[in-house]
């Protein structure tokens, strides 16, 4: 039988958290079905608001979350206590991982400790490596569009992403329970057809909407009828960092989809290349160059990301 009260709902997690609550929400079959309540990003949430949140969940029909460690920001965080909470209740649990493929923007994570805080909110090593090498704009953006040398590393820079991938599908968190909504298999298809990443931890629109489906079909039965999705949303739930994928990378993948040389950014926009390459400079000149380069160093180690060091070192 089809409910008559609103599911009471939550959705717990990182920014993907708030790009699922978007996209559910533009669902017009969800449309008066179900009621969220608002959660700050697990990043953002204070010690009180997550003992407020924990302490609803008994009382909740929904709770839609990404599995959050106790390492991250300490037990009280954890989406253990989540799984807890809801022993005893009625609460239906939906999980899903939390998206980090570095292959589309291989050079752009966040910043190591003791760097200033990017303007952009990621740290863009080859960028800035370029820059305190001494390269005037002109010279980084032909570098940009067509540097050499990625190919030899193509199989380990994979095969790495998708072991990370898979590690956070398979895990599971101490006190938590297995993941729900998997999509590793389907970026594993498609992900030299279709461009499934902005950045290391921002998916494209196309993932999210992966998992909003995934969710659809699991909370059905609650709903009392079907709920497929017809997406037309646009722009992407996660659009406020985009970086494109430069054709040296797509080329070394075997990348058959177009992504024109434009930068999206929180703060500027859509950008020409040349443009962000100007705007970021100055943040990077004033980082003292021997720190910087000694960070490059760092994200260049052997067991960590190899394909660095030739690749900032090649004139």
């Amino acid at each position: 039988m089809p409910r008559h009260k609103p599911i009471r709902a939550a959705i717990y997690g990182a920014c993907h958290a708030n790009a699922l609550l978007r996209l559910l929400q533009g669902v017009p079959g969800l449309k008066g079905k179900i009621q969220f309540t608002p959660i700050p990003a697990t990043m953002n949430i204070t010690a009180e608001e997550m003992d407020a949140f924990i302490a609803s969940v008994p009382d909740l029909d929904l709770v839609l979350y990404q599995p959050i460690s106790a390492n991250y920001r300490g037990p009280q965080f954890a989406s253990a206590r989540i799984v807890e909470a809801a022993a005893n209740a009625q609460t239906t649990l939906i999980s899903f991982a939390y998206y980090h493929f570095e292959v589309y923007t291989p050079f752009i994570t966040s910043a190591l400790p003791g760097l200033p805080e990017p303007p952009t909110e990621y740290m863009d090593y080859l960028l800035g490596a370029l820059i305190a090498r001494g390269f005037d704009d002109a010279r980084i953006v032909d570098r940009l569009l067509h540097l050499e040398g990625l190919a030899p590393y193509v199989e380990g820079m994979v095969g790495a992403a998708f072991y990370e991938f898979g590690v956070r599908e398979e895990r599971v968190l101490e006190g938590d329970r297995p993941l729900d909504v998997k999509i590793s298999d389907r970026v594993k298809a498609l992900y030299q057809s279709k461009r499934l990443g902005h950045t290391p931890n921002h998916p494209s629109a196309l993932p999210m909407r992966w998992i909003a489906d995934d969710i659809l079909g699991r909370i059905e039965p609650m709903i009392g009828k079907s709920l497929g999705a017809r997406w037309s949303f646009t722009p992407d739930p996660l659009n406020e960092i985009q970086f494109f994928t430069p054709p040296f990378v797509r080329q070394a993948f075997g990348m058959t989809f177009e992504d024109k040389p434009i930068t999206l950014t929180k703060t500027h926009g859509r950008q020409k290349l040349a443009d962000y390459v100007r705007g970021q400079r100055p943040f990077y000149e004033a980082i003292p160059r021997d720190h910087f380069l000694k960070a490059v160093e760092t994200m260049a180690q052997p067991t960590a990301r190899p394909w660095y060091t030739p690749l900032l070192t090649t004139d």
